[in-house]
């Protein structure tokens, strides 16, 4: 989408937000300028925010309580003057409405909220963007499981957060870079090795004692059918400690499967898989 498209876009479906605050901003001006308010200029801004209870209408502001100090008049002698001389050029609002000691309630016409409804579904997938990132590359690192089990729950949620924040970024602009940190170095990962060894030599029905400290996990037992299935029994005496390698590339490439296929069921896309065990192997940390 070109950003002059993104512009006529946001023009055409500017924010009901905006609409209002433009009709109570001019309010104000026209009763500063006529003297109907004792004050020195009207505001550039008026805050907004949405009724806790939908009968007090889509919008409320507390503009009337803010100036009363300055214009030394009661807020609500200030929300009377203004409802009284509301500057409304569209049509825009239905009733405008004094709550309160000074609160202004405002609903707008259902006509409009169906127009921009209207608005935003012709925007289709391009409703709310814009350029604000100007290209600047953003890298989002998420989920970054350790790959020592299958993704639980938890690993789940994080990634449809982190997926939900790369998209708000790409959609307002910021050139993004998903990525998923793999921990394939350490003791959890030699641990995770020697639970598959120690599993292949009991599928080969040798009378091995599983450690405590190991992983326990059914998985771990699947994983050693399928490495069975593919070494037989060729490595069932050798030496892990001085070579932890087939076992260890084995099990992560078999976990790290699995995850991205979870990944993928969820529609969570990375662009960059980036393992750990790389920055060793470069010599890349001894270097900083």
């Amino acid at each position: 989408m070109t950003s002059r498209l993104r512009r006529q876009r946001k023009e055409e479906g500017m924010e009901m937000y905006r609409r209002v605050e433009k009709v109570l901003t001019e309010t104000l001006a026209k009763c500063v300028q006529e003297g109907l308010l004792p004050l020195e200029s009207a505001p550039q801004s008026v805050a907004l925010e949405q009724p806790k209870r939908p009968e007090h209408g889509d919008y409320a502001t507390n503009i009337c309580m803010q100036l009363a100090r300055e214009a030394k008049m009661n807020p609500r002698q200030i929300a009377t003057i203004f409802t009284e001389n509301l500057v409304d050029t569209e049509g825009l609002l239905e009733n405008c409405e004094i709550a309160g000691p000074g609160f202004v309630n405002l609903r707008v016409k259902s006509a409009h909220w169906r127009e921009a409804a209207k608005t935003i579904v012709a925007s289709g997938s391009d409703f709310g963007c814009s350029e604000l990132g100007n290209g600047q590359r953003v890298l989002v690192e998420f989920v970054s499981a350790n790959p020592t089990g299958p993704l639980h729950v938890g690993h789940g949620r994080g990634a449809i957060l982190g997926d939900v924040v790369a998209s708000l970024l790409q959609a307002v602009g910021y050139q993004v870079e998903r990525e998923y940190y793999i921990n394939d170095v350490g003791n959890q990962m030699n641990i995770l090795g020697r639970s598959l060894f120690v599993r292949y030599r009991q599928a080969c029905a040798l009378d091995d004692e599983f450690p405590d400290n190991h992983y326990q996990g059914d998985y771990i037992n699947d994983i050693a059918q399928a490495f069975k299935e593919k070494h037989g029994d060729s490595l069932v005496n050798h030496d892990y400690e001085s070579d932890s390698g087939p076992f260890l590339s084995f099990i992560k490439d078999n976990l790290l499967g699995a995850i991205r296929a979870d990944l993928d069921g969820l529609g969570v896309k990375m662009d960059h898989w980036f393992s750990e065990r790389s920055l060793h192997d470069a010599g890349r940390l001894d270097r900083s």
